[in-house]
């Protein structure tokens, strides 16, 4: 792996770095996540809301309000304490809910709603109605400590971004892939024309040898045929000066 980078050119060794590091952020930023903490055993209250404005036609002004809180985690929340703390004076509300709603609290503009506990899929509903438009914040309190509730509209952006980090993750792990793909095949080819060079040295080496070993070969074979006509000449010689002295 280490050669596949030392292979790299600095293009691709800047996109190898901004995968890996997009990685690491979108990876963090989901661990972080509500929408995976929540997959552990623990209570995630989230909340809806609706608002109706009322108008002459019904003979009546002002403004509704519902309120549904529900427990969408997997274990009950135990010892609930819902604090609702409103901009102007508190409406006249009603509550509903499938769990024992204990006495309601008001101090100032602060509303407080106990409850032993608020079940796994358990709802807990505020009815409210006022002359003007109605603002409010909204946290509880239980035995885990202290929690804001968010709205389903903030829960549905979250999870959407919870998509697009793991968008984020998968396209990057595929491009660190890619890149090392690529630089090994680049890594891979470097070697083989290596020795496929070093091949090609040994191969002229080798001829060079078997050529060395040739000239050796035939300068013998020169020399006894140099002798031999020698002593074909001094036969040859030696019946003339016979056939001579006849």
């Amino acid at each position: 792996m280490s050669s596949a980078v030392n292979q790299m050119g600095w293009g691709e060794k800047i996109s190898l770095g901004v995968s890996i590091l997009s990685f690491l952020v979108a990876f963090i930023g989901l661990t972080l996540s509500d929408s995976v903490s929540k997959i552990s055993s623990k209570a995630d209250i989230v909340a809806t809301n609706d608002t109706i404005k009322l108008n002459s036609l019904i003979n009546q002004n002002g403004y509704i309000e519902t309120l549904n809180l529900k427990n969408r985690g997997r274990s009950a929340s135990k010892n609930v304490k819902l604090i609702v703390e409103f901009f102007v004076e508190i409406p006249k509300f009603e509550l509903t809910s499938d769990e024992d709603i204990g006495k309601p609290e008001i101090k100032g503009r602060r509303l407080k709603i106990p409850l032993e506990r608020l079940s796994s899929n358990s709802n807990l509903k505020i009815t409210m109605f006022s002359d003007s438009p109605i603002s409010y914040d909204i946290n509880y309190i239980d035995d885990s400590g202290n929690h804001k509730i968010t709205m389903y509209r903030e829960t549905a952006q979250r999870d959407m971004l919870d998509m697009i980090l793991i968008l984020v993750i998968i396209i990057s792990l595929l491009a660190v892939v890619w890149i090392y793909r690529r630089a090994s095949e680049s890594a891979l080819m470097a070697t083989l024309e290596t020795h496929q060079s070093e091949i090609q040295v040994k191969l002229r080496e080798v001829r060079d040898e078997i050529g060395n070993i040739e000239v050796v070969v035939n300068e013998p074979n020169s020399s006894s045929t140099a002798e031999l006509n020698e002593s074909d000449k001094g036969i040859g010689q030696r019946l003339a000066d016979f056939i001579t002295k006849i």
